[in-house]
């Protein structure tokens, strides 16, 4: 299966979506370590029809459950510009360390809020 961001899958994803939350969430399991780097590189940041999207291996630290864990391990960053995307806000911060995941919030026309 070719998916959009230009990555082979094996199998379809499992997609769900919160109906408390603006997106959707997929989980697909790949087995062979390379193909998940690699799958994890092409699809960090993707678009579909214009849509921000984005990939991260799954990491249970990471999960909205673990909020001691989460606000412990966050740095939210005010003001930055309307037009700054996720990819441009990465770079800036990774010269201080590793980056886990980054979102920006979005207004309905895909700008940051």
């Amino acid at each position: 299966m070719k998916e959009k961001a230009g990555v082979d899958l094996e199998m379809v994803p499992q997609i769900r979506r919160d109906i408390t939350k603006p997106f959707y969430t997929a989980m697909l399991r790949i087995n062979d370590p390379e193909k998940l780097k690699r799958a994890c590189e092409i699809m960090k940041y993707f678009e579909i029809d214009g849509k921000p999207c984005r990939a991260l291996p799954f990491d249970k630290d990471l999960l909205g459950t673990n909020k001691n864990k989460l606000f412990d391990h966050n740095v939210f960053v005010k003001k930055i510009p309307n037009t700054m995307k996720a990819p441009e806000m990465e770079e800036l911060f990774k010269k201080f360390g590793d980056i886990k995941s980054l979102k920006i919030s979005l207004n309905p026309d895909y700008s940051s809020r």
